[in-house]
């Protein structure tokens, strides 16, 4: 299996610094009624640059179940669904679905071998052209990051979007990270991910109560509402999200509550083998294999007879 489960068993009572009051006042969780409403996530429904995800986060269910990503040690395989009118549907699916352009198989890296796209991005016919609307769907909105990830770490994305340009697989998404994890409705607990190479960027969407973000590390809490936009070394800072519970009804896209996660980031190895090669690279060269030394000296001979 390509992925490694990297969660961490940690304690997760993080004691949250309330001396200063006026942190404490930003990082409190939203109240018992706000939460009870189903209200404070969205922001305002029509300005928020986020919205037009909802449109197709139904493609985003329908794409986690193609793929059929079970391979985090650690995840639950399903939990219990929210009762829905005319159906009985106890359980719903879950798991993490991986779509990088340029990695190594797990436990190989360096000059013997040859980038590749992660599985899920080509795992079938179907899950193929799901990938390819879900990248064209959400360009914008990666766009979107990368334009808050240019502003907040300049030379991170010169470096992102070069090894981005190098190595991208599929055209349609428009960078500068090398993968997205897509972590349908699971909880995510305490954990480094200790193979990215820099800034990681993270949001959600969905309708749920809790799921605060925890930096054990810095003894931080934030709320963190689907559309709030987190950019952090990820590698090197433990985070975790607090248990949350699905809230709400289904909406008019057909969706039904829960909680899906969504991550932006490039793995270290692939970042340095990718940063210094031309656009195009690791497609125009067989991720450098092409032509080998041996077969440009036989060129070479073939040439001059």
């Amino acid at each position: 299996m390509e992925y490694e489960s990297k969660d961490v068993e940690m304690d997760m009572d993080v004691d949250v610094d309330t001396d200063n009051e006026s942190k404490e006042s930003d990082l409190t969780p939203l109240s018992s009624e706000e939460e009870d409403n189903g209200e404070g996530h969205d922001g305002d429904e029509n300005t928020h640059p986020f919205r037009e995800f909802r449109s197709v986060s139904k493609s985003i269910g329908r794409l986690q179940q193609w793929m059929g990503d079970l391979s985090q040690e650690h995840a639950e395989i399903a939990r219990p669904g929210v009762e829905v009118e005319g159906t009985s549907v106890a359980y719903e699916r879950t798991g993490v679905t991986h779509l990088v352009h340029a990695w190594f198989e797990q436990g190989r890296k360096g000059n013997k071998y040859a980038l590749i796209p992660s599985n899920d991005m080509c795992k079938g016919s179907y899950a193929s052209l799901a990938v390819n609307y879900y990248f064209r769907a959400t360009a914008n909105i990666a766009s979107f990051l990368g334009a808050y990830f240019e502003v907040a770490f300049p030379e991170e994305y010169i470096r992102y979007k070069n090894a981005f340009a190098a190595g991208v697989w599929l055209p349609e998404d428009p960078g500068p990270w090398l993968g997205r994890a897509i972590v349908y409705k699971l909880q995510v607990k305490p954990h480094q991910d200790r193979k990215d190479g820099g800034p990681t960027a993270i949001f959600n969407v969905g309708q749920y109560t809790g799921g605060e973000l925890y930096f054990p590390d810095l003894h931080l809490k934030f709320r963190y509402k689907p559309g709030d936009i987190f950019i952090f070394p990820a590698g090197e800072l433990y985070h975790a999200v607090g248990d949350w519970k699905p809230s709400g009804h289904v909406n008019e896209y057909g969706i039904v509550p829960g909680r899906i996660g969504h991550v932006f980031f490039s793995q270290k190895s692939p970042l340095e083998k990718l940063c210094n090669h031309p656009p195009g690279w690791r497609n125009d060269t067989y991720s450098g294999f092409w032509p080998s030394v041996k077969q440009q000296k036989q060129v070479q001979k073939r040439r001059v007879k």
